[in-house]
């Protein structure tokens, strides 16, 4: 799938993938093996475990917007799954929280 604007997104970006200079620069990312052409905002989603306050610093209005779009109805983490190829594991649970969603967004 390719979206406007797509560029190389990591796909994994939890806390294991990324390290950290004693400067507190990024110095490495690894684990490469969920790589996709799509949207940059779905990196930025996937940082949000620094905290949206953190990835709002990090990255222009319109990512950051984007990523909190993609993560708002069911978690950046299951998109990039299905992205993968993978199928959800919860399905109910997925449509619970997409509803939940709904519900509270309108």
């Amino acid at each position: 799938m390719c979206v406007h604007g797509s560029a190389l997104v990591h796909g994994d970006l939890g806390g294991a993938n990324v390290r950290w200079g004693r400067d507190g620069r990024l110095v490495g990312v690894l684990d490469w093996d969920q790589a996709h052409l799509f949207a940059p905002a779905i990196d930025a989603a996937l940082m949000a475990w620094h905290g949206w306050d953190t990835v709002r610093l990090a990255v222009d209005p319109e990512t950051y917007r984007r990523a909190r779009a993609y993560d708002a109805p069911f978690g950046v983490g299951h998109l990039v799954g299905v992205l993968d190829g993978r199928p959800l594991t919860n399905v109910e649970g997925y449509v619970r929280s997409i509803v939940a969603w709904l519900d509270t967004s309108s």
